[in-house]
């Protein structure tokens, strides 16, 4: 984003909290503020020094972390974003659950639960299985199914309250929007897989395919759905990022973000659709009309290595993924000698590659073929 914004002519000025500052890398072309602006309301008075001195023109934020103190920020200078308190609906899943259910009378079952009575009493009523996830979590960290009574145990005392709700079945996937002025113009539908039921966190993705595998009848109910979602949350400025199930063909909202989604969709799309969706979101924040007409109708996925926590020891067939024609970015972000661990959250997977086809399916194919090849070995510790 720091990149895409110096490249359409701006400075940048970048608030980073201070658990990410001894791995950041500075440069001396843009400034850094560091700031716990997830903690403290200082960032606010570092904000408005900053305008008396320059002209802010935009406030964009890719993190969840992020998006409360953008929205805060943008609130005081009179710049665009996603009003605060439909921030604040958006990060909070019991919240939303709520609205959504007075809004548009949505049956799913749910609550919040504060202890392990709480959730006993949730199953007697819901039944088995149901999830289990923190009320603002991100990135599928501590997200859990509890299947069994057994599973009850694994619910960590620091995650309370959490959200229950009943498991929903079906294909999942997630739909972006960019609301200008209150109005949903839609971006394109990404399929979501998950990895292996079998290992550390089922709920982290091992996949995306863009545009979905689905059908243009499941499409449009998608498409439909998730804008009377938006509309009744009140999300119809800026990104939206929005997962949802399709249950025997019928949408059923997961959970929705002001903020297009991450793992690389906005690059899925750009490659699937020809929309720069961090170029037009700048294009949105400072003002100007965005466009997203989509150029063009291809096929792109994504696919995340997987290996054994331990210390790795070889890997092979990074070269020839690279050299792969369909393969247009291959990134592995661990070498021989690092420790992984186990895959709890998204940040955990040490890589992925990127494949273009002519169709969605197409490109799932070749990339989880062509990801299969890659083998990272490890030594346990």
């Amino acid at each position: 984003m720091v990149d895409k914004v110096r490249s359409l002519g701006f400075r940048v000025a970048q608030f980073l909290p201070p658990v990410d500052a001894p791995d950041f890398t500075y440069q001396t072309s843009y400034s850094v503020y560091i700031t716990d602006y997830e903690n403290e309301d200082s960032y606010l008075h570092v904000v408005a020094s900053l305008a008396e001195k320059q002209d802010i023109v935009g406030v964009v934020s890719l993190s969840e972390a992020g998006m409360l103190p953008a929205s805060r920020s943008a609130e005081r200078l009179g710049l665009r974003f996603a009003a605060v308190d439909q921030v604040v609906v958006s990060r909070d899943k019991y919240m939303m659950r709520e609205k959504l259910r007075s809004e548009l009378g949505h049956s799913i079952k749910y609550t919040r639960a504060y202890n392990n009575d709480d959730v006993h009493r949730f199953i007697e009523v819901a039944g088995y299985p149901v999830i289990a996830k923190p009320i603002d979590g991100v990135a599928s960290e501590n997200v859990q199914a509890i299947r069994t009574p057994e599973d009850l145990a694994k619910l960590s005392p620091s995650c309370w309250p959490v959200l229950l709700e009943e498991m929903i079945d079906g294909i999942e996937i997630s739909v972006d929007f960019l609301g200008v002025d209150g109005e949903l113009h839609y971006l394109g539908i990404n399929e979501e897989i998950k990895r292996c039921a079998d290992l550390d966190n089922e709920f982290v993705e091992g996949q995306h395919v863009f545009p979905a595998r689905i059908t243009e009848h499941e499409g449009a109910k998608a498409v439909a759905y998730v804008q009377e979602c938006l509309r009744a949350l009140g999300l119809t400025n800026g990104p939206s990022h929005t997962e949802l199930k399709l249950t025997a063909g019928e949408p059923v909202i997961i959970e929705t973000h002001c903020r297009f989604g991450g793992d690389n969709i906005t690059e899925l799309c750009s490659r699937s659709r020809g929309i720069d969706l961090l170029s037009e979101y700048v294009f949105w924040a400072t003002g100007s009309v965005p466009s997203v007409e989509a150029q063009r109708h291809l096929g792109a996925s994504i696919c995340y290595f997987d290996c054994p926590p331990g210390v790795i020891t070889d890997i092979i067939g990074i070269h020839d993924a690279k050299s792969n024609p369909d393969v247009v970015r291959v990134e592995m972000n661990k070498k021989v000698g690092d420790f992984i661990g186990p895959i709890r959250h998204s940040p955990d997977r040490p890589g992925y590659l990127i494949v273009t086809a002519e169709t969605g399916s197409r490109a799932a194919e070749i990339a989880k073929r062509v990801a299969s090849m890659v083998q990272i070995k490890t030594e346990p510790v």
